[in-house]
């Protein structure tokens, strides 16, 4: 289900929006409005799982796989 809604937007964002468009970086105005969503939201929800891990104290067992896991090649990882 979807609820259209009515937005306000300064001209050039407007004027950003659809060059995203026109360039093929997003098929309407209101897919790169869904893909800004979907960003903000994992961005919310990664800064919530950070905050949780830098108040939670790791298990040893947690520290040893932590070590193993900087030793290893991961496919696309830096």
């Amino acid at each position: 289900m979807t609820t259209q809604i009515a937005v306000r937007l300064p001209d050039e964002a407007v004027a950003f929006i659809d060059a995203e468009v026109k360039a093929g970086r997003a098929k309407s105005r209101a897919k790169f409005i869904e893909r800004l969503l979907a960003s903000a939201r994992r961005e919310e929800i990664y800064e919530r799982e950070e905050e949780i891990l830098r108040t939670t104290e790791e298990t040893e067992e947690e520290k040893s796989l932590h070590q193993w896991m900087k030793t290893r090649d991961i496919p696309g990882g830096e």
